[in-house]
């Protein structure tokens, strides 16, 4: 019984071996994704492993391949829980006593401020944007649900059009995104 039990670690060791490149790499795009430690993702990893080899049969085909599957699907179900969790644990830590105590702040900045360290050119861009009658709107095409970097693209495109040079064009994006960033 314990030389099958042995048998066994060696062999769990051996595969864990061929196949900790592809824990590692499915770990770190979690931890890249979800942020986290890493070695957190790289445990959730091994027990999908663990997961894997109680359920591997022939029928899911190469080992290597299934390891991937279910090493991908434990870390997306823990993503999920941690997610869930993650507003209850935020609301904990925030002492709304607190905050209702502090001064408010009286580093207010107006609007009006903000479009004064536009230059021209970025003046121009929000102009464009906010003025729905100008057309150019209508111009940027850009899927319903598009990222920022979408949306850049579509607005460099459409300045391109209208015969803006791409430093230009550049210069004027960068001012707007550093006064949005703060």
């Amino acid at each position: 019984m314990k030389k099958e039990a042995n048998l066994r670690n060696d062999s769990l060791t051996e595969t864990y071996k061929d196949v900790e490149g592809i824990l590692n790499k499915v770990a770190w795009r979690f931890c890249k994704k979800y942020g986290g430690e890493f070695d957190e993702w790289k445990a959730e990893a091994n027990l999908s492993f663990m997961t894997a080899c109680d359920l591997y049969t022939k029928k899911h085909g190469v080992f290597s391949s299934w390891v991937y599957f279910c090493t991908w699907t434990g870390l997306g179900t823990y993503a999920r829980e941690m997610m869930k969790q993650s507003p209850k644990e935020l609301t904990k830590a925030v002492d709304i006593a607190e905050i209702e105590s502090q001064a408010p702040s009286t580093s207010f900045v107006s609007p009006l401020e903000i479009l004064d360290q536009l230059s021209a050119d970025a003046k121009t861009i929000l102009n464009l944007l906010c003025n729905k009658t100008s057309g150019v709107c209508k111009e940027i095409k850009c899927p319903e649900k598009s990222n920022k970097c979408h949306q850049r693209a579509a607005i460099k495109r459409v300045l391109f059009k209208k015969g803006w040079s791409r430093p230009r064009v550049q210069q004027s994006i960068k001012n707007l995104e550093v006064l949005a960033n703060g």
